[in-house]
């Protein structure tokens, strides 16, 4: 069904004697689309995806991967899927083709006639020959990266896929993933730490913590949640500025910082504080807009979490 999502979970849960490593995770991937899946070091993030991988059973809950349950039969939609995980394992003494060879004849030979165009792909045309044992870590990445995209799949699930890549290697992912979406019509599920490239490349993200989701939606929506806007004031006029900031509807949050007030408001309401302050005779000295990245929202988020 082209509408059905590629992932879907409901109250999705792992324990690990006494460790909740994934707590009643809920969440949605549509298709034709790359979606970012954020967390901190041990949120769950890896356990999520060795759960919709098959690797792992669930203690609670579920999800379905391609329409396929989790807890009934995967193997339909692992016939549509490339993945890459944490650590990507492969045979030291043989070369990286001869370790792409092997990886299709697990699979019945899906992909094999694909070998060249792969390493080609992710660049490693001339590497391909070279012992498995030699490579670096991100030509390691690249391989497994190579091996996920043999057999053509329509959805690719990818752990920590430019761990180790040169900042041109990290591009060139980037936009070999966005060319699979737009283009070729896939569908991506991206786990990374890289804020900044998740930024420039997910449509959609969800970010968990502690194994539950604390925020979800498209990456412009919740960048535009966090836009700000920043006062300069005279001294004898900040705290009457700051009373009728107070009073306005659309603001969220005001908070002071020396002859400066912060704003947690949209930022094309500049125009309307300008106005709200005039007419009480308050004209700050300076007011800018100020935007959010990614790394903000999320630093923002998981330190809350901390402290709830």
């Amino acid at each position: 069904m082209p509408d059905e999502p590629v992932i879907r979970t409901w109250d999705l849960t792992k324990q690990f004697k006494s460790t909740i490593a994934v707590d009643n995770l809920t969440m949605e991937v549509p298709r034709g689309e790359v979606f970012g899946f954020l967390g901190p070091n041990g949120a769950g993030k890896t356990t999520t995806i060795a759960m919709l991988l098959g690797l792992i059973h669930p203690t609670a809950g579920g999800a379905e991967v391609l329409g396929c349950d989790i807890r009934k039969g995967l193997r339909p939609a692992l016939r549509r899927t490339g993945a890459t995980i944490e650590n990507p394992a492969f045979y030291p003494y043989l070369t990286g083709r001869d370790n792409l060879r092997v990886a299709a004849l697990s699979s019945g030979g899906a992909g094999i006639e694909r070998i060249d165009a792969v390493l080609e792909r992710v660049g490693l045309a001339g590497r391909g020959s070279d012992l498995f044992k030699v490579y670096s870590t991100g030509m390691k990445q690249r391989l497994a990266l190579a091996a996920a995209l043999l057999h053509d799949p329509e959805f690719l699930i990818l752990d920590e896929p430019t761990n180790g890549l040169d900042p041109a290697g990290i591009q060139e992912t980037r936009t070999m993933l966005r060319r699979m979406v737009d283009e070729q019509g896939k569908s991506v599920f991206l786990s990374s730490h890289l804020l900044h490239e998740v930024q420039q490349v997910c449509d959609r993200v969800v970010i968990i913590d502690r194994g539950h989701v604390i925020a979800q939606g498209r990456v412009d929506e919740l960048l535009r949640q966090q836009e700000a806007i920043e006062i300069e004031l005279i001294e004898s006029e900040i705290e009457q500025a700051e009373a009728i900031l107070r009073g306005l509807d659309w603001v969220d949050a005001v908070r002071r910082e020396d002859l400066r007030l912060h704003l947690t408001a949209p930022a094309d309401r500049s125009r309307q504080i300008a106005e709200a302050l005039a007419a009480s005779e308050v004209y700050p000295t300076q007011l800018v807009r100020t935007s959010s990245t990614l790394e903000d929202l999320f630093l923002s988020l998981t330190r809350d979490n901390d402290h709830a």
